[in-house]
């Protein structure tokens, strides 16, 4: 049985979120999770912006809120 190990996060600044990926990754994280809030930029921008800076992550949503995705 293998241990994988991931993190989620609710909406940050675009800075924070590439520091936030790039920490997983060097950490040794198999997944990241984005979520989204009604006052907050759409969770598929921040996901977006992961897959860039990510080369090995798995990517995923959180929480997500239908009500707000446009």
């Amino acid at each position: 049985m293998t241990i994988r190990w991931g993190a989620g996060m609710w909406q940050l600044p675009p800075h924070q979120l590439i520091d936030v990926v790039a920490a997983c990754e060097a950490l040794g994280y198999n997944q990241f999770w984005h979520a989204n809030h009604k006052l907050d930029r759409d969770m598929t921008v921040g996901l977006t912006l992961a897959a860039v800076h990510s080369r090995r992550l798995t990517l995923g949503t959180f929480v997500a809120d239908p009500y707000v995705i446009h």
